[in-house]
């Protein structure tokens, strides 16, 4: 059964070649994700400490053992972990990344669940997407992971 979605939030007006990146990205994620919350789908994705806490290349693993458990759970995943090392590499700042792309997406309905990693209380991002999820109007499922849980999703 095909139910039109429609966006919950309007999004940010970018003024910086770097903010155009993540609006792009943002609509690139919309496209691929919308039609599967139209099938009703539920669509999840990962949080927690990338760039603000211990090693990039060790914390992107760890996203990505997140991005599997909700695989091996039957979830759509919006991988951002693809996305997460462009912005990194490209130096796009933390709160651009928020106010472009995490928080419109959280917002917007598109994702349902959202997979908080052990770490996510030692990023100041992580824990905004936490604040923006659990608010009663966002719809959005926490869901809190631990380190067994990742340490069984091998690649």
């Amino acid at each position: 059964m095909h139910t039109p979605f429609k966006l919950l939030c309007t999004l940010p007006v970018p003024t910086t070649a770097n903010q155009h990146f993540l609006k792009q990205v943002f609509h690139t994620l919309a496209d691929t994700y919308i039609p599967r919350r139209e099938q009703g789908l539920r669509v999840a994705r990962v949080s927690g400490a990338l760039t603000s806490f211990g090693d990039f290349a060790e914390n992107l693993e760890l996203f990505e053992s997140g991005e599997r458990y909700f695989e091996a759970k039957g979830y759509i995943v919006c991988k951002l972990s693809y996305w997460e090392e462009k912005i990194h590499k490209r130096g796009i700042s933390g709160k651009d990344a928020m106010e472009h792309l995490h928080e419109p997406l959280l917002r917007s309905g598109i994702i349902t669940d959202l997979g908080s990693l052990p770490n996510w209380h030692k990023s100041r991002g992580a824990q905004t997407e936490h604040k923006i999820a659990s608010e009663p109007d966002v719809p959005v499922t926490i869901t809190y992971l631990e380190y067994q849980q990742l340490r069984t999703q091998v690649a």
